[in-house]
Protein backbone atom coordinates (compact mmCIF):
# COMPACT_ATOMS: atom_id res chain seq x y z
CA UNK A 1 0.00 0.00 0.00
CA UNK A 2 1.07 3.85 -0.52
CA UNK A 3 2.16 5.41 2.55
CA UNK A 4 3.37 9.08 2.71
CA UNK A 5 6.42 10.22 4.83
CA UNK A 6 6.69 13.79 6.00
CA UNK A 7 9.58 14.73 8.27
CA UNK A 8 12.04 17.37 7.97
CA UNK A 9 14.62 14.93 9.48
CA UNK A 10 16.07 13.31 6.56
CA UNK A 11 17.58 10.58 8.96
CA UNK A 12 13.75 9.91 10.43
CA UNK A 13 12.12 9.51 6.85
CA UNK A 14 14.90 7.31 5.95
CA UNK A 15 14.42 4.70 8.26
CA UNK A 16 10.74 4.91 8.27
CA UNK A 17 11.26 4.02 4.45
CA UNK A 18 13.60 1.03 5.52
CA UNK A 19 10.87 -0.51 7.85
CA UNK A 20 7.64 0.04 6.09
CA UNK A 21 9.41 -0.80 2.79
CA UNK A 22 10.64 -4.34 4.42
CA UNK A 23 6.69 -4.85 5.02
CA UNK A 24 6.05 -4.10 1.23
CA UNK A 25 4.13 -0.78 1.51
CA UNK A 26 5.36 2.03 -1.43
CA UNK A 27 6.50 4.97 0.85
CA UNK A 28 6.68 8.72 -0.98
CA UNK A 29 8.53 11.58 1.32
CA UNK A 30 8.57 15.07 1.79
CA UNK A 31 10.64 17.11 4.09
CA UNK A 32 7.89 20.32 5.22
CA UNK A 33 4.07 20.46 5.32
CA UNK A 34 3.84 22.74 1.81
CA UNK A 35 5.71 19.51 -0.02
CA UNK A 36 3.51 17.34 1.96
CA UNK A 37 0.16 18.56 0.73
CA UNK A 38 1.05 18.68 -3.21
CA UNK A 39 2.66 14.87 -2.33
CA UNK A 40 -0.70 13.88 -1.12
CA UNK A 41 -2.78 15.65 -3.85
CA UNK A 42 -0.62 13.98 -6.28
CA UNK A 43 0.15 10.13 -4.59
CA UNK A 44 -3.43 9.48 -2.76
CA UNK A 45 -2.03 7.26 -0.14
CA UNK A 46 -3.60 5.10 2.05
CA UNK A 47 -1.89 6.44 5.14
CA UNK A 48 0.06 9.22 6.00
CA UNK A 49 2.85 9.98 8.57
CA UNK A 50 3.59 13.36 9.96
CA UNK A 51 5.97 14.86 11.76
CA UNK A 52 3.98 17.88 14.04
CA UNK A 53 6.98 20.66 14.21
CA UNK A 54 8.09 21.85 10.80
CA UNK A 55 8.78 24.73 8.33
CA UNK A 56 6.40 26.45 6.56
CA UNK A 57 2.96 24.04 7.41
CA UNK A 58 3.10 22.52 10.54
CA UNK A 59 1.75 18.58 10.67
CA UNK A 60 -1.23 19.92 13.01
CA UNK A 61 -2.01 22.32 10.01
CA UNK A 62 -1.85 20.05 7.14
CA UNK A 63 -3.80 17.56 9.32
CA UNK A 64 -6.69 20.68 9.06
CA UNK A 65 -6.01 21.49 5.43
CA UNK A 66 -6.88 17.68 4.90
CA UNK A 67 -10.03 17.44 7.43
CA UNK A 68 -11.79 20.36 5.85
CA UNK A 69 -10.59 20.64 1.90
CA UNK A 70 -11.09 17.55 0.74
CA UNK A 71 -13.44 14.92 1.94
CA UNK A 72 -11.77 12.05 0.39
CA UNK A 73 -8.28 13.06 1.52
CA UNK A 74 -9.75 13.77 4.84
CA UNK A 75 -10.81 10.30 5.25
CA UNK A 76 -6.97 8.54 4.84
CA UNK A 77 -5.76 7.67 8.31
CA UNK A 78 -3.41 10.63 9.76
CA UNK A 79 -0.12 9.44 12.32
CA UNK A 80 1.27 12.37 14.56
CA UNK A 81 5.64 12.27 15.47
CA UNK A 82 5.91 14.71 17.69
CA UNK A 83 9.56 15.34 19.55
CA UNK A 84 7.86 16.88 22.85
CA UNK A 85 3.85 16.17 22.95
CA UNK A 86 2.56 15.83 26.28
CA UNK A 87 -0.19 13.02 27.17
CA UNK A 88 -2.63 15.81 26.78
CA UNK A 89 -1.64 16.96 23.52
CA UNK A 90 -1.84 12.87 22.35
CA UNK A 91 -4.51 12.91 23.65
CA UNK A 92 -6.16 16.20 21.87
CA UNK A 93 -4.93 14.98 18.24
CA UNK A 94 -6.63 11.54 18.78
CA UNK A 95 -10.08 13.20 19.83
CA UNK A 96 -9.46 15.62 16.82
CA UNK A 97 -9.65 12.16 14.70
CA UNK A 98 -6.19 11.17 14.33
CA UNK A 99 -5.15 7.59 13.90
CA UNK A 100 -2.55 7.84 16.87
CA UNK A 101 0.58 9.83 17.93
CA UNK A 102 3.92 8.52 18.69
CA UNK A 103 6.38 10.32 20.77
CA UNK A 104 9.88 10.28 19.27
CA UNK A 105 12.12 8.28 19.01
CA UNK A 106 9.77 5.65 18.04
CA UNK A 107 9.71 2.53 18.58
CA UNK A 108 9.37 1.42 14.77
CA UNK A 109 8.68 -2.08 15.37
CA UNK A 110 5.18 -0.56 17.33
CA UNK A 111 4.76 2.00 14.56
CA UNK A 112 5.15 -0.94 11.44
CA UNK A 113 2.80 -3.20 13.32
CA UNK A 114 0.14 -0.06 14.02
CA UNK A 115 0.50 0.92 10.35
CA UNK A 116 -0.12 -2.45 9.49
CA UNK A 117 -3.08 -2.74 11.61
CA UNK A 118 -4.67 0.92 10.21
CA UNK A 119 -3.89 -0.63 6.57
CA UNK A 120 -5.50 -3.87 7.12
CA UNK A 121 -8.49 -2.31 8.36
CA UNK A 122 -8.44 0.47 5.04
CA UNK A 123 -8.09 -2.63 2.97
CA UNK A 124 -11.25 -4.17 4.51
CA UNK A 125 -13.09 -1.16 4.36
CA UNK A 126 -12.32 -0.22 0.81
CA UNK A 127 -13.06 -4.15 -0.46
CA UNK A 128 -16.65 -3.45 1.33
CA UNK A 129 -17.47 -0.51 -0.44
CA UNK A 130 -15.60 -1.71 -3.71
CA UNK A 131 -17.93 -4.62 -3.77
CA UNK A 132 -20.77 -2.67 -3.22
CA UNK A 133 -20.02 -0.82 -5.98
CA UNK A 134 -19.77 -3.26 -8.43
CA UNK A 135 -22.82 -4.98 -7.23
CA UNK A 136 -24.90 -1.63 -8.12
CA UNK A 137 -22.51 -1.43 -11.49
CA UNK A 138 -23.36 -4.77 -12.41
CA UNK A 139 -27.20 -4.34 -11.64
CA UNK A 140 -27.32 -1.26 -13.79
CA UNK A 141 -25.36 -2.58 -16.21
CA UNK A 142 -25.49 -6.13 -17.86
CA UNK A 143 -23.15 -5.42 -20.77
CA UNK A 144 -20.68 -3.46 -18.14
CA UNK A 145 -17.46 -4.15 -19.84
CA UNK A 146 -15.25 -2.88 -16.55
CA UNK A 147 -14.20 -5.18 -14.07
CA UNK A 148 -13.11 -4.57 -10.83
CA UNK A 149 -11.51 -7.38 -9.51
CA UNK A 150 -8.06 -5.36 -7.57
CA UNK A 151 -7.54 -3.60 -4.80
CA UNK A 152 -8.92 -0.12 -4.96
CA UNK A 153 -7.93 2.80 -2.31
CA UNK A 154 -10.63 5.00 -0.89
CA UNK A 155 -9.39 7.88 -2.43
CA UNK A 156 -9.33 6.50 -5.58
CA UNK A 157 -12.85 5.16 -5.92
CA UNK A 158 -13.79 8.05 -7.95
CA UNK A 159 -13.59 5.59 -10.54
CA UNK A 160 -16.28 3.53 -9.64
CA UNK A 161 -18.53 6.58 -8.74
CA UNK A 162 -17.97 7.41 -12.70
CA UNK A 163 -18.48 4.32 -14.09
CA UNK A 164 -21.69 4.04 -12.21
CA UNK A 165 -23.03 7.93 -12.89
CA UNK A 166 -22.72 6.45 -16.20
CA UNK A 167 -24.38 3.49 -15.96
CA UNK A 168 -27.14 5.14 -14.50
CA UNK A 169 -27.68 7.94 -16.82
CA UNK A 170 -27.32 5.04 -19.26
CA UNK A 171 -30.19 2.86 -17.54
CA UNK A 172 -32.70 5.97 -16.95
CA UNK A 173 -32.59 6.89 -20.74
CA UNK A 174 -32.74 2.82 -22.02
CA UNK A 175 -35.47 2.51 -19.58
CA UNK A 176 -37.46 5.73 -20.27
CA UNK A 177 -36.97 5.59 -23.55
CA UNK A 178 -38.70 1.84 -23.12
CA UNK A 179 -41.21 3.08 -20.90
CA UNK A 180 -42.24 5.66 -23.26
CA UNK A 181 -42.64 3.15 -26.14
CA UNK A 182 -44.71 0.66 -24.06
CA UNK A 183 -47.28 3.34 -22.88
CA UNK A 184 -47.65 3.91 -26.64
CA UNK A 185 -48.26 0.49 -27.70
CA UNK A 186 -51.00 0.65 -24.65
CA UNK A 187 -52.49 3.98 -25.28
CA UNK A 188 -52.63 2.76 -29.56
CA UNK A 189 -53.88 -0.21 -27.97
CA UNK A 190 -56.84 1.57 -26.04
CA UNK A 191 -57.21 4.10 -28.73
CA UNK A 192 -57.89 1.73 -31.34
CA UNK A 193 -60.72 -0.44 -29.48
CA UNK A 194 -62.38 2.97 -28.08
CA UNK A 195 -63.04 3.83 -31.55
CA UNK A 196 -63.76 0.61 -32.82
CA UNK A 197 -66.72 0.13 -30.46
CA UNK A 198 -68.03 3.70 -29.31
CA UNK A 199 -67.85 3.07 -25.51
CA UNK A 200 -66.54 6.25 -23.77
CA UNK A 201 -63.46 5.26 -21.44
CA UNK A 202 -65.26 6.60 -18.64
CA UNK A 203 -68.22 3.84 -18.97
CA UNK A 204 -65.28 0.87 -19.84
CA UNK A 205 -63.70 1.87 -16.62
CA UNK A 206 -67.01 1.91 -14.57
CA UNK A 207 -67.96 -1.49 -16.11
CA UNK A 208 -64.77 -2.97 -15.36
CA UNK A 209 -65.21 -1.56 -11.80
CA UNK A 210 -68.79 -2.89 -11.45
CA UNK A 211 -67.49 -6.62 -12.58
CA UNK A 212 -64.44 -6.57 -10.43
CA UNK A 213 -66.47 -6.01 -7.25
CA UNK A 214 -69.10 -8.54 -8.37
CA UNK A 215 -66.36 -11.18 -8.82
CA UNK A 216 -65.34 -9.99 -4.77
CA UNK A 217 -68.68 -10.41 -3.86
CA UNK A 218 -69.30 -13.68 -5.52
CA UNK A 219 -66.22 -15.08 -3.58
CA UNK A 220 -67.45 -14.05 -0.35
CA UNK A 221 -70.85 -15.17 -0.98
CA UNK A 222 -69.56 -18.66 -1.71
CA UNK A 223 -66.06 -18.66 -0.72
CA UNK A 224 -64.29 -20.25 -3.79
CA UNK A 225 -63.71 -19.40 -7.01
CA UNK A 226 -63.92 -21.37 -10.13
CA UNK A 227 -61.47 -21.56 -13.07
CA UNK A 228 -63.67 -19.28 -15.76
CA UNK A 229 -63.85 -16.90 -12.59
CA UNK A 230 -60.67 -16.47 -12.57
CA UNK A 231 -59.81 -15.87 -16.05
CA UNK A 232 -62.35 -13.06 -16.54
CA UNK A 233 -60.73 -11.53 -13.56
CA UNK A 234 -57.60 -11.88 -14.81
CA UNK A 235 -58.81 -10.38 -17.77
CA UNK A 236 -60.69 -7.49 -16.16
CA UNK A 237 -57.68 -6.79 -14.13
CA UNK A 238 -55.80 -6.37 -17.49
CA UNK A 239 -58.16 -4.51 -18.79
CA UNK A 240 -58.25 -1.82 -15.89
CA UNK A 241 -54.56 -1.70 -15.39
CA UNK A 242 -54.15 -0.72 -19.32
CA UNK A 243 -56.79 1.70 -18.78
CA UNK A 244 -54.96 3.36 -15.77
CA UNK A 245 -51.88 3.52 -18.16
CA UNK A 246 -50.25 1.21 -15.29
CA UNK A 247 -48.76 -2.31 -14.92
CA UNK A 248 -49.95 -5.20 -14.30
CA UNK A 249 -47.22 -7.80 -12.91
CA UNK A 250 -47.77 -11.28 -12.63
CA UNK A 251 -46.39 -11.29 -9.87
CA UNK A 252 -48.76 -9.03 -8.05
CA UNK A 253 -51.55 -11.68 -9.52
CA UNK A 254 -50.77 -14.13 -6.97
CA UNK A 255 -51.37 -11.78 -4.21
CA UNK A 256 -54.74 -10.35 -5.73
CA UNK A 257 -56.42 -13.44 -6.64
CA UNK A 258 -57.71 -16.22 -4.29
CA UNK A 259 -56.28 -19.11 -6.03
CA UNK A 260 -53.11 -21.28 -5.95
CA UNK A 261 -50.09 -19.76 -7.62
CA UNK A 262 -50.12 -22.92 -9.85
CA UNK A 263 -53.65 -22.13 -10.79
CA UNK A 264 -52.90 -18.57 -11.75
CA UNK A 265 -50.38 -19.55 -14.22
CA UNK A 266 -52.16 -21.99 -16.19
CA UNK A 267 -55.23 -19.66 -16.65
CA UNK A 268 -52.49 -17.03 -18.04
CA UNK A 269 -51.15 -19.66 -20.21
CA UNK A 270 -54.40 -20.45 -21.59
CA UNK A 271 -55.65 -16.80 -21.88
CA UNK A 272 -52.10 -16.47 -23.96
CA UNK A 273 -52.52 -19.59 -26.18
CA UNK A 274 -56.26 -18.47 -26.42
CA UNK A 275 -54.89 -15.17 -27.97
CA UNK A 276 -56.58 -13.26 -24.75
CA UNK A 277 -53.30 -11.73 -23.11
CA UNK A 278 -49.63 -11.14 -23.94
CA UNK A 279 -46.95 -11.37 -21.68
CA UNK A 280 -44.25 -9.20 -22.14
CA UNK A 281 -40.70 -8.10 -19.98
CA UNK A 282 -41.08 -5.13 -17.94
CA UNK A 283 -38.83 -2.71 -19.51
CA UNK A 284 -37.47 -1.25 -16.15
CA UNK A 285 -37.19 -4.44 -14.95
CA UNK A 286 -36.49 -7.78 -17.26
CA UNK A 287 -36.65 -9.95 -14.76
CA UNK A 288 -40.70 -8.96 -13.77
CA UNK A 289 -43.56 -9.65 -16.51
CA UNK A 290 -46.35 -7.62 -17.65
CA UNK A 291 -49.44 -8.99 -18.94
CA UNK A 292 -51.80 -7.24 -21.30
CA UNK A 293 -54.74 -7.62 -23.29
CA UNK A 294 -53.62 -8.42 -26.84
CA UNK A 295 -54.04 -6.18 -29.82
CA UNK A 296 -56.71 -8.96 -31.52
CA UNK A 297 -58.58 -9.36 -28.23
CA UNK A 298 -59.26 -5.52 -26.96
CA UNK A 299 -62.04 -4.96 -29.65
CA UNK A 300 -63.74 -8.19 -28.85
CA UNK A 301 -63.42 -7.39 -25.31
CA UNK A 302 -65.04 -3.32 -26.50
CA UNK A 303 -67.38 -5.07 -27.95
CA UNK A 304 -68.41 -7.01 -25.33
CA UNK A 305 -68.65 -4.40 -23.26
CA UNK A 306 -70.81 -2.07 -25.03
CA UNK A 307 -73.34 -4.74 -25.74
CA UNK A 308 -73.78 -5.34 -22.06
CA UNK A 309 -74.21 -1.99 -20.70
CA UNK A 310 -76.49 -1.40 -24.14
CA UNK A 311 -78.64 -4.52 -22.29
CA UNK A 312 -78.31 -2.68 -19.32
CA UNK A 313 -79.77 1.27 -20.32
CA UNK A 314 -82.53 -1.05 -22.20
CA UNK A 315 -83.68 -2.94 -19.17
CA UNK A 316 -83.53 -0.24 -16.52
Amino acid sequence: MKIAVIDDELGVRDMLRDVLEMDGHQVFDAEDGDIGLDLIKAKRPDLIICDISMPKMSGDELFERLQHSDPELGMIPFIFLSGNATKDEQIKRLNGGASNCFRKPVDLMLLAAHVNSMLSGVSRTSSFFNAKFDAIFRALSDSADRHFNVYVSLCDSQVYVDAIIDAIKNFSYQASSQQENSNKYIAANSADSHDQSGVSEKCLVDYVDFCLAEFEKRDLLVNRTNGEDISWMIIFLAAKSQLAEEKLYISDLYVSLAAARSTVNSRITNLIDDGVLEKISDSSDKRRQVIILSRSFLPKFQEYISDSIELIRRTV
